[in-house]
C-alpha cells in the first residue's frame, strides 16, 4: 500500500500531539420550570361551565369551566335552551 511519506509525518504530528485543555465553563443548574397553577377541581360541576359559540364549529357550544378556562367539550347549540343543568352531550375533540 503506497503512502506518502509527508503525509504519514502529518499523522504522526496529529497522533502523537498533547491534549489539547479545554476550558471549562461554571455551569449553573438549569432553571426551574414555573409552578403550574393547581388543576381546576370545580370544572366537572355543570354549575360552574362556561357556554360560548364555537367559531371553528358553526351550531356547536363550546363549554368551559369557569375558574380555570379548561375546556370541557362541544354540544349543539339546539340543546343550550333547555333550562336544565344536563350540558347534554359533549364532543370533546378541540
Amino acid at each position: 500500500m503506497p503512502t506518502d511519506p509527508a503525509l504519514l509525518a502529518q499523522l504522526q504530528a496529529l497522533w502523537s500531539a498533547a491534549a489539547v485543555d479545554v476550558p471549562t465553563v461554571a455551569m449553573t443548574p438549569p432553571a426551574k420550570p414555573p409552578p403550574q397553577p393547581p388543576r381546576c377541581g370545580p370544572h366537572i360541576d355543570p354549575r360552574e361551565w362556561v357556554d360560548a359559540p364555537a367559531p371553528s364549529r358553526p351550531s356547536y357550544i363550546r363549554t368551559t369551566c369557569r375558574h380555570c378556562n379548561t375546556f370541557i367539550g362541544y354540544r349543539p347549540a339546539e340543546r343550550q335552551n333547555s333550562g336544565t343543568l344536563d350540558k347534554g352531550a359533549l364532543h370533546c375533540d378541540d
